[in-house]
Formats: C-alpha cells, structure tokens, sequence
C-alpha cells in the first residue's frame, strides 16, 4: 500500500455526510515532493486539492501566500462557507482569476505555509515531506529549470523564515520520506 493509499485509509472514516470539510496540509521544502505527495493523496481520498504554487503572489510571496491560504481558503472551507481565493498567473506575473471552492468532503492543501499556524487550528492532518537539501535542490532544478535556479537561494530564505516561525516540521502529524522510489511514511 502507498503511503498516500495508507493515510487516505486512516481519514477516510472521520468524514461524515454533513461534517466539516477534512482539511489536510502537505508541507516540506521546495522539491521534496509536496505536490506529486498531495495530488496522489486527494485522488486516493477523492478529495479537492489545491497547490499553494497558485496562491502565492510571486517569489517573494510565501508569506502572504500563507496567509491567504489560512484565512480565505482553510477558514471559510473549515466554517462551511464557499472559499474565494486570490491566485497568481506566473506567466503574467500578476493576479490571476480567484479561485472559487465550495466546501468539500476533504480538502489536501499542498505546499510551503500550507499548514501555517494560523491554518493550524483546522487541520485533520499535517504531513511533512522529508528529504535532504542536494536531492531537493536536484529535483526542483529538475522540474523548474533555469526559472528556478535565480530564485533558489531568495526563496530558501524565505522557507528558512517560515520554517522558523510556524515550526510545521515539529508539528507533523506524520513524515513522509521521500528520498526513495516511492515515498513512504518514516518511523
């Protein structure tokens, strides 16, 4: 069983017609697999997911990224209301149309500030993806190129900052190790 299969597993049983939404934060560092992690672990659930890439307002937006991840989309989700969420166009390099979520029976957030600690409070889970800084950097490189490799060093300080404040490694639920061929859940 993959570990995204084992954790849907474990929260399929906590939703029930008529309850809040089940809100699940996928965090880790830039390249340690966060996205491919959450997409894999809302489809197992049947789940909305959402990437904090959308939400994030440019290469110097994490923080406030975080911020509109907690308090326009996991607030009203997590209070039963429509969430109306601002999102990024990176082509453009401007805002781009807002996303529109009525509240789901299971909501993955993935990505960096997904599980803030403002987001903290309506959280059914929080998982950290675990992998080591070359094979992040490595992976990330990878996927995003050149576009990436300018930004890297400004965007690490800002996950460094993040990391420090909200402490959502010290907070998981459940680590993911995902330095393997398939990511599976440690200890």
């Amino acid at each position: 069983m993959s570990a995204a299969a084992e954790l849907a597993a474990q929260l399929a049983g906590t939703a029930r017609p008529g309850d809040a939404t089940v809100i699940v934060a996928v965090e880790g560092r830039s390249g340690a697999g966060k996205t491919s992690f959450g997409a894999s672990l809302a489809e197992e659930l049947g789940a909305a997911h959402v990437d904090m890439e959308n939400l994030y307002p440019g290469w110097w937006g994490l923080g406030e990224g975080a911020r509109l991840a907690a308090t326009e989309l996991v607030a009203p989700i997590a209070a039963g209301e429509t969430a109306v969420v601002p999102q990024w166009d990176w082509i453009a390099s401007r805002p781009a149309e807002p996303l529109v979520l009525d509240p789901p029976d299971f909501l993955v957030l993935s990505g960096t500030g997904s599980g803030s600690l403002a987001a903290a409070p309506h959280l059914a889970l929080l998982a950290w993806m675990e992998l080591g800084d070359e094979e992040r950097r490595r992976r990330a490189l990878a996927r995003d190129g050149e576009v990436l490799a300018g930004q890297w060093d400004d965007w690490a300080g800002q996950e460094l900052a993040y990391l420090e404040s909200d402490k959502p490694r010290e907070r998981a639920d459940v680590v993911v190790d995902t330095s393997g061929a398939a990511p599976v859940i440690a200890g």
